[in-house]
């Protein structure tokens, strides 16, 4: 693991007033910023489980038809192999 060195603090702290006061010019403050990620965060995973369920419901309504035809074939194959 790499040391944590004096430059390495400076670095951070000067980066962070930097940004700090690029946010304090913007008008964004730390709580807006955490909202709004909290939000993006949220809707991803709204997005995620909505595209799931539409694929799933297809899924489902596709396996209706598919699984009783491979389950014929399979068992008529099933059943020449016996032979």
């Amino acid at each position: 693991m790499p040391r944590i060195t004096l430059s390495t603090v400076l670095k951070l702290l000067l980066a962070s007033l930097a940004v700090g006061m690029l946010l304090a010019w913007l008008n964004i403050s730390p709580q807006d910023l955490i909202r709004s990620l909290a939000g993006e965060a949220r809707e991803m995973v709204d997005n995620a489980v909505g595209l799931f369920g539409w694929g799933f419901s297809y899924v489902l309504l596709g396996a209706v038809i598919v699984v009783p035809i491979w389950l014929v074939f399979y068992l008529i194959e099933a059943a020449k192999k016996k032979k």
